[in-house]
């Protein structure tokens, strides 16, 4: 059965695992924010995007408009029919055992949790070869430490924060920025400028646009709202100019470029330090 073996023993941590409320927090805001640009850019040739705002209706139907609109990201689509049967019965696995460790967690709060790992056994029988499966990394995350997403978003003070219930135990509430509203602003930002905009100054519009003196975290705003737009190719940057909105062929390939380029870092980053453990394993003697 699917992960039931590490559903089972994993699950088994949550009184003790070491990983904490904001680690979690961390995970589920990387999710969403990944789902928000990929479903931003299905949605941009055909709409321009207005101003969205964290709900659970928004939530909930990002995760199924990327699930039906996959087809325009992946290669390969499976011919074999849908076993529902086997995903129905691995979910009720992974519900039945979060019911056991956590009696008082009610089918609302348990809901989101088991609604993400069941995102991930359709996606991985819709598209058996995709290494894009949104929903994988944070499954990996439910499995390994036993948190629980419970999703209750009420209100938010600002334009772009909301409360969303996130903990070991269903009782937790953190502040999860808005994601949404924060992608939509700087797109739209961005998508107004003639020129590319530095990180500072598209902070002091989205601070305008929010009435506030206060400014978005920086480095938060890099990793939440600038990473997860370049990586889909809607945004891009040029010889650390600034950001801009990527609209024609020759702004695409310089995204392509750029991100090329980091790949080939990082690649460079790995190559060097297998090169030292192989040092290293010569003077101990040992062949690498």
């Amino acid at each position: 059965m699917e992960d039931r073996n590490i559903l089972s023993e994993n699950m088994q941590y949550l009184a003790t695992h070491s990983a904490t409320s904001e680690e979690a927090k961390t995970q589920f805001l990387l999710f969403i924010s990944e789902l928000v640009s990929q479903c931003f850019l299905l949605l941009l040739p055909k709409n321009s995007i207005d101003h969205y705002q964290l709900d659970e209706d928004t939530y909930w139907a990002l995760n199924q408009f990327l699930i039906e609109q996959a087809d325009s990201l992946e290669d390969a689509k499976s011919t074999t029919e849908i076993d529902w049967d086997r995903i129905e019965e691995s979910t009720h696995q992974f519900h039945k055992r979060a019911v056991e460790l956590f009696p008082n967690c009610t089918e609302k709060s348990c809901h989101a949790t088991i609604d993400l790992y069941e995102k991930y056994l359709l996606y991985k029988q819709l598209y058996p070869d995709s290494r894009t499966n949104l929903w994988e990394q944070i499954k990996n995350y439910i499995l390994r430490t036993g948190f629980i997403f419970n999703l209750e978003i009420v209100q938010p003070q600002t334009p772009y924060q909301a409360t969303l219930g996130l903990s070991k135990l269903p009782n937790e509430l953190l502040m999860l920025d808005d994601v949404i509203a924060m992608q939509a602003y700087t797109l739209q930002i961005l998508q107004n400028s003639d020129s590319p905009l530095p990180k500072a100054k598209i902070l002091s519009f989205l601070a305008q646009k929010n009435n506030t003196d206060k400014l978005y975290d920086i480095n938060k705003f890099k990793k939440y709202i600038i990473k997860p737009l370049q990586q889909v190719g809607l945004i891009a940057t040029e010889n650390f100019k600034g950001y801009f909105f990527v609209r024609n062929a020759n702004d695409l390939k310089i995204a392509h470029q750029k991100q090329e380029e980091e790949l080939n870092l990082q690649i460079e980053k790995a190559q060097k330090k297998l090169r030292l453990l192989k040092l290293r394993g010569k003077a101990m003697g040992v062949a690498l």
